[in-house]
């Protein structure tokens, strides 16, 4: 940039309003919650599964595709998955029956799950409660 040049504002967003997804997996028992969770982001866009010994794998994708990260939920009691601190907007919630490698900044691999899951709307504060269906493994 030269000497004098004016820069462009940069405009930053800071917000004490967050929602919840609850998500409840369609079919699944409600035995007690089993193994560890977490979540890997690598570089390139890619969120893989640290789970150990837990039958189903749930992403939050945010829809804006404004390089928002994908989110994995973490299992709590009562087999309900709980994604806390959500900023308000729309998310893709994804259950798989088996941890993924889920290339969430792909649009090419996202569009094989637009018909599956369930789309949900976040507003300012909100608790969203949501059941999903698992997508079967390969």
């Amino acid at each position: 940039m030269p000497f004098g040049a004016s820069v462009p504002p940069i405009d930053i967003t800071v917000r004490n309003d967050p929602g919840e997804i609850e998500v409840t997996i369609e079919g699944k028992n409600n035995g007690p919650a089993v193994g560890v969770t977490g979540s890997i982001i690598r570089s390139g866009g890619i969120v893989g599964s640290s789970i150990l010994d837990e039958p189903s794998s749930v992403y939050c994708i945010p829809l804006s595709g404004e390089g928002e990260t994908a989110r994995e939920f973490s299992n709590q009691s009562n087999d309900k998955y709980v994604l806390r601190q959500v900023p308000p907007g729309d998310y893709r919630i994804l259950a798989f029956d088996a941890p993924q490698q889920l290339e969430y900044r792909n649009p090419v691999v996202l569009r094989t799950y637009e018909s599956k899951g369930q789309v949900v709307h976040v507003a300012a504060g909100q608790k969203v409660q949501v059941t999903v269906e698992p997508i079967k493994g390969k």
